[in-house]
């Protein structure tokens, strides 16, 4: 070890035990203080895309399975070069028939 210290006088100091030492060793031995540093964060920065990945594959499959094919917000996805004048119209108030009023379950009220 630097400075003539021996293995369990090095990792009491850190506070580890020798089996995190050696593995530190087996995982970062050949390598310079920046590269261990640089190797990281390029670790962290792969975790952090790993997790933005994976809540892009959710959103997908959310919209895949979606009844209505909504987005999470609500909005109705535009189709790929269709402008906003180009998509279907909402029925106004006036074209809608009336129905009788139901319950919060969806069935016929009571009068």
């Amino acid at each position: 070890m630097a400075r003539g210290k021996t293995v369990p006088e090095v990792v009491r100091k850190l506070g580890v035990t020798e089996q995190t030492y050696y593995r530190w060793k087996r995982e970062y031995g050949g390598l310079r203080t920046d590269q261990a540093k640089r190797l990281k964060d390029l670790e962290k920065e792969n975790g952090r895309l790993k997790r933005l990945l994976a809540d892009a594959e959710l959103d997908k499959a959310i919209l895949r399975h979606s009844p209505s094919g909504m987005s999470a917000s609500g909005a109705t996805p535009r189709p790929v070069g269709m402008q906003p004048a180009d998509m279907p119209r909402k029925a106004s108030a006036t074209h809608v028939k009336s129905f009788a009023p139901t319950t919060r379950h969806g069935l016929p009220g009571r009068n």
